[in-house]
């Protein structure tokens, strides 16, 4: 069970390769589809904290985690399903995500 993902884009942090040693640890356990939930805070407008150019960067626009999901061939899917695949719903007062999945064939 992979509980959270992320990559820094400072620091050169790519999602796909992660996303590609996911699906190999999936199919290797005989799993037949990922789950993820994207965060929609994470629109392709990014400044991390720490740097002194941290206004200046905030304009800078990246991929959001949506489009990078959809890239990476996930698909949306309802609260409901992510539920019933025995996974808990993420807080709305804590943070925002889009429930997605990929079949892994």
């Amino acid at each position: 069970f992979i509980e959270y993902v992320a990559a820094s884009r400072r620091r050169g942090g790519r999602g796909w390769p992660m996303v590609l040693a996911a699906e190999a640890i999936c199919k290797r356990e005989g799993l037949k589809v990922l789950y993820s939930a994207a965060d929609l805070l994470m629109d392709g407008n990014f400044a991390e904290p720490g740097s002194s150019d941290d206004l200046a960067s905030s304009t800078a626009l990246g991929t959001s985690a949506v489009d990078a999901h959809r890239r990476w061939g996930f698909q949306e899917i309802t609260e409901q399903e992510w539920k019933d695949a025995g996974l808990a719903p993420y807080n709305p007062d804590k943070c925002s995500v889009l429930y997605m999945k990929k079949d892994l064939v």
